[in-house]
């Protein structure tokens, strides 16, 4: 600005119109230098990279008294011809300023401000900006920063003004090199003009566009050297700011009345704890199933089928059991595809009629992502090749080519029957046939079959054998396949966060087998009603189903009934069961239990020891060794292949191992005999999972055949779930011929944990496969019994290889597999 009201004031000196411009010709310009040389003895100037020249105030030396009075006379001289020009400059000063604002820090010999209407209200000034200054202040003292930006604006607007003044622009740059004069545009704010030049540290003034400027040429030797400061462009924050807090003042306090008002209405968040159970939507009854069906006063059979062996007749043993009368219950319509939906979704109680039993639908079935569990097992079935009998004879010997290249075998989808003919055979020789309608009404498998679409089917035989005798008449006969090439175990289906009730239900299934072990059958004199209907497991009378319904003979189709859903006279008892897919690439790490083992990086096991047992556990043999060798194998499922890491802890009585369950001293228990009064628990007593036989016992069925297990507590499905796993591996490999040196045949089992996935290959690597395990206790196929029982020191509990050898899917054919649980000759409802 003082670069540019210099410039305005040089226009305006021209000879023609400048008093004293005849003297000699001189300029206002010459004038000037002449009377500040004279005054000052010499020029002083300051230049900066842009060529404007800086004044500078005078320093210490020199007639400070002659330069006034020169000073004074120059002054008078040239009032009246620059008045003009430095009005109009003023008014572009104030119009400039108005968008700027400049701090003025100064000695008040430097700075002099001059307000036309100081009278006018002070409070105006507070939205105003500053004035667009410069002033020449000490080094240190001034405050103002620079705002290029604004110069160059300001700059262009008045060269723009002064265009076609070519002369006089020549003028204004030379005499700009060679003044030494200082030009400073001052405000004064009303009463804000101190007389005492300490009031001016550290003060600032702020320019009030309402209020005019006046502009005056200051001179005083009293001011050391400085420098000039423009000023800063303020922004539109700075201008519109009281505005800016006003809005969000008022948005806020809209927002905090809304949060109060709302927050009134609705209850505070809970954030529930982590779970291994699935989560339920919050419209589920949370109630354990039993209490809910005794309040409902009926059960909720879900059935798809309806032809089936123990159609219908699985659900009357349940209502009997639970109410004392089979006619409380009412069939769900299921279909194949969605049952496990129903199910989840509460709209039934249970699941019967061919739900065959595998590992993952325990743990992670396919349709929900649900756990699930299964009852005792109550039918074996069969699945076997049917069809044309070439093309039959052609998928039991697995042949593709030559006369079986036209191989086309159908096979219901979504199944476990369809995850293991996928195993069996490419895809391009398998139709998927869809099973999510309802198969009650209709065959699709056998309709597929007629009408051409495959010449093969893979199924369970009693379907087939039902569609035969209602359809003797059909246009294509069904030859069936004599090789069994699965064995499909089936049991009722419950949810996974209700154990209780799948408590319930494999005691129903027991009492009927047992039943019939005991020739106990239907007695409608001891079929009542409850007086006091039961809310818990412990409180069921479960032969009630036996004396309303029927034992397991009662309720069995004969025909299609099959020898291997008879009662075991004696003979082959270890049964592999299907693991199917367990591999998951997107499980997380392990959870629950098996997390708190890992972390530990120890196992506790329990082990159940007759009396006079005088060996150590680790170098027990017989029944003692063999369920050493089953901690050992967990151990190592568990801990990366350690079977060091073990801690085994010994027990002379099942009620001292159970309490040792209950209170945390054991992960497992090794050896329990699997007994009702520990499965079901009672008041206050929660009760025991057991897992599938390892021993079976050498008694008869009527006698109650002893039941060698692991046993752990009920309250993580998925530990449950693992130890069982762990239990049927080593049967597992027997079957498909997979030893210690060929463990990393076993399948991965990632769907336990993204971190434990290689347990089976661990677990079978460190103890082998079944035959492995009891050979290397001395209880191999060739054995002597006297000296088993010796080493086992069970004393009246003998072992024999009848019962305890691994049959496969061919044997199972021929061999009864069926035997009640002891405990119901036992057992008193609490």
């Amino acid at each position: 600005f003082e670069d540019r009201l210099r410039l305005k004031i040089i226009d305006s000196g021209s000879p023609s119109n400048k008093p004293g411009a005849s003297k000699g010709g001189s300029t206002f310009d010459d004038r000037l230098q002449r009377k500040i040389q004279g005054s000052y003895g010499a020029t002083s100037s300051l230049t900066d990279h842009s060529g404007s020249a800086r004044g500078m105030c005078k320093g210490e030396g020199g007639n400070r008294s002659d330069a006034k009075s020169t000073k004074e006379q120059w002054i008078e001289e040239e009032r009246v011809a620059e008045g003009a020009t430095a009005t109009a400059v003023v008014t572009e000063a104030n119009r400039f300023a108005s968008n700027t604002r400049t701090s003025v820090v100064g000695s008040p010999s430097c700075v002099h401000m001059n307000n036309a209407n100081a009278s006018q209200d002070e409070s105006k000034s507070s939205s105003t900006a500053g004035l667009l200054s410069s002033c020449i202040a000490p080094p240190g003292r001034q405050q103002a920063h620079a705002s290029r930006q604004s110069q160059a604006s300001f700059s262009q607007a008045m060269l723009q003004r002064s265009a076609g003044q070519q002369d006089s622009q020549a003028r204004r740059h030379d005499f700009a090199n060679r003044t030494s004069g200082i030009l400073s545009a001052i405000i004064q704010r009303k009463s804000s003009v101190p007389t005492d030049s300490n009031q001016f540290q550290g003060s600032a003034a702020i320019y009030d566009s309402q209020l005019p400027v006046t502009a005056v040429l200051v001179d005083d030797e009293d001011i050391p050297a400085g420098e000039i400061v423009e000023a800063q462009a303020v922004g539109f924050f700075e201008q519109k700011w009281k505005l800016i807090v006003f809005v969000v003042v008022v948005v806020a306090g809209a927002l905090l009345a809304w949060g109060l008002t709302t927050g009134r209405k609705q209850p505070p968040l809970v954030t529930p704890s982590p779970t291994s159970s699935p989560t339920l939507k919050p419209t589920f009854d949370p109630r354990p199933t039993i209490e809910q069906i005794q309040e409902r006063g009926f059960v909720r059979c879900g059935t798809w089928n309806g032809r089936a062996p123990l159609r219908g007749t699985v659900c009357a043993l349940v209502a009997s059991a639970l109410f004392g009368d089979s006619s409380k219950v009412t069939h769900t319509s299921v279909s194949k595809g969605d049952r496990f939906i129903s199910l989840e979704n509460r709209e039934t109680d249970l699941l019967v009629d061919s739900v065959s039993y595998t590992i993952q639908r325990e743990v992670k079935e396919r349709t929900t992502e649900r756990s699930f569990i299964f009852s005792k097992i109550y039918l074996y079935a069969r699945a076997i090749y049917m069809g044309n009998q070439t093309y039959v004879e052609c998928a039991e010997t697995k042949q593709r080519y030559g006369h079986c290249s036209g191989i086309r075998i159908c096979c219901a989808y979504p199944s476990s029957h369809y995850d293991f003919l996928a195993r069996q055979f490419p895809s391009d020789y398998i139709v998927p046939v869809s099973v999510r309608e309802n198969y009650g009404k209709t065959l699709p498998l056998v309709d597929s079959y007629v009408n051409g679409t495959c010449n093969t089917i893979f199924a369970d035989d009693l379907l087939v054998k039902f569609y035969s005798r209602k359809n003797h008449n059909q246009r294509r006969q069904i030859f069936s396949g004599n090789q069994t090439a699965m064995i499909d175990p089936q049991g009722i289906v419950t949810r996974g966060d209700d154990r209780e009730f799948a408590d319930v239900m494999s005691w129903v299934i027991n009492a009927a087998i047992y039943g019939e072990e005991q020739n106990i059958s239907k007695n409608p004199s001891l079929c009542q009603p409850y007086d006091s209907p039961p809310t818990a497991s412990y409180e069921i009378d479960y032969m009630l189903a036996v004396y309303c319904v029927g034992n397991y003979m009662d309720v069995s189709d004969e025909e299609g009934r099959g020898e291997m859903n008879r009662i075991n006279n004696g003979t082959s008892m270890v049964l592999p069961t299907t693991f199917d897919v367990l591999a998951d690439p997107n499980a997380e790490s392990v959870q629950g239990t098996l997390a708190a083992i890992r972390s530990k990086g120890r196992l506790d096991c329990g082990v159940v020891v007759p009396t006079d047992v005088n060996v150590s556990l680790m170098d027990a043999k017989g029944a003692i060794g063999v369920s050493v060798s089953y901690c050992k194998a967990l151990s190592a499922a568990i801990l990366n292949g350690d079977v060091k890491s073990i801690r085994l802890l010994p027990y002379l009585e099942e009620s001292d191992s159970v309490e040792a369950l209950n209170d945390g001293t054991v992960d497992v228990v090794a050896g329990a005999k699997a007994q009702m009064q520990y499965d079901l628990g009672g008041p206050g007593v929660p009760g025991v999972f057991f897992t599938a036989p390892y021993l079976y016992g050498n008694e008869t069925a009527s006698e109650g055949v002893t039941m060698v297990t692991m046993a752990t507590r009920e309250d993580d499905e998925m530990f449950c779930s693992f130890v069982n796993l762990v239990v049927l591996a080593p049967s597992h490999a027997q079957v498909h011929g997979i030893n210690q040196l060929r463990s990393d045949d076993m399948p991965l089992v990632s769907i336990f944990g993204s971190n434990i996935g290689w347990a089976l290959r661990d677990a079978v690597g460190q103890t082998g496969s079944y035959y492995e395990i009891l050979s290397s206790n001395e209880m191999g196929v060739h054995y002597d019994a006297a000296v088993m029982n010796e080493q086992s020191k069970v004393g009246s509990l003998e072992f024999t290889m009848d019962r305890n050898t691994v049959v496969d899917a061919h044997e199972a054919t021929h061999t009864p597999l069926m035997l009640s649980t002891p405990g119901l000759k036992e057992y008193k409802p609490k």
